[in-house]
């Protein structure tokens, strides 16, 4: 299948196909291959970065008690 968008930016291109969940092969622009790899960029670090590092604040999570343990 083959897919043609026109859009005047491709700021939003890359999370559409992540969110399709599917491969693909980016023929042109050269600037969405650039987009998308961006993204991929954000995404492994913030999947990667725990507690303090992502929000840059301790981090805690409530577990179903209604406690809060430390994460």
């Amino acid at each position: 299948m083959r897919v043609r968008l026109r859009a005047e930016r491709l700021d939003w291109v890359p999370a559409v196909l992540a969110w399709l969940d599917r491969p693909f092969v980016i023929e042109y622009p050269d600037a969405l291959r650039g987009e998308v790899h961006a993204l991929a960029r954000r995404l492994a670090a913030r999947a990667a970065a725990t507690g303090k590092e992502a929000t840059g604040k301790e981090a805690t999570v409530k577990e179903a008690t209604g406690k809060e343990a430390a994460g």
